[in-house]
């Protein structure tokens, strides 16, 4: 069974996996409590808000506004 990882290492893996991320167009404001559970994240070009999963964002997901 796979060890759950935390908001810390959820961070980590982010910044190597989402290209939107590393580049601080947006960031994460919720806690990381698994990759199914929704998490917070705010737009640094919009000021929105959205709630996509955590496993969306490691797809590489960014801000729905900027799409």
């Amino acid at each position: 069974m796979k060890r759950k990882l935390t908001h810390e290492e959820f961070i980590e893996k982010l910044l190597i996996k989402n290209q939107h991320f590393a580049n601080g167009e947006f960031d994460i404001v919720g806690l990381y409590v698994g990759s199914n559970i929704p998490i917070m994240c705010r737009c640094n070009i919009h000021n929105a808000e959205w709630s996509p999963l955590p496993v969306e964002l490691c797809r590489g997901q960014g801000c729905p506004y900027c799409a």
